[in-house]
């Protein structure tokens, strides 16, 4: 059973193939989508796929996914790679891994 719908707008990088593989091991679903779409395909994606939680590589995909989270009611958090002022960032959820291993 799956447990959660995981979004990830990434530039291609190492943290992709480590993202993918903990999100398998979560027993959750990885969504990848090209950060190169319009908002409007990110919506309708995030919407059909009822995606809890999507983690962008910068501040340029970060400000897209932003603009239509109200639209999608499924989407609690995101998370960036890099290091944005007021987000979430990737680590959080590595140091939750080490607490709740």
């Amino acid at each position: 059973m799956i447990k959660i719908a995981i979004g990830f707008l990434i530039i291609i990088e190492t943290k992709w193939n480590i993202l993918d593989l903990g999100i398998f091991a979560n027993r959750s679903a990885g969504c990848p989508v090209y950060p190169t779409i319009s908002e409007d395909d990110f919506q309708y994606i995030f919407n059909h796929a009822e995606v809890k939680y999507v983690i962008v590589s910068n501040k340029e995909i970060y400000d897209k996914v932003k603009s239509i989270q109200l639209n999608v009611p499924m989407l609690l958090d995101i998370f960036s790679f890099d290091k944005i002022p007021g987000v979430r960032n990737w680590n959080e959820i590595m140091e939750l891994r080490k607490k709740y291993g």
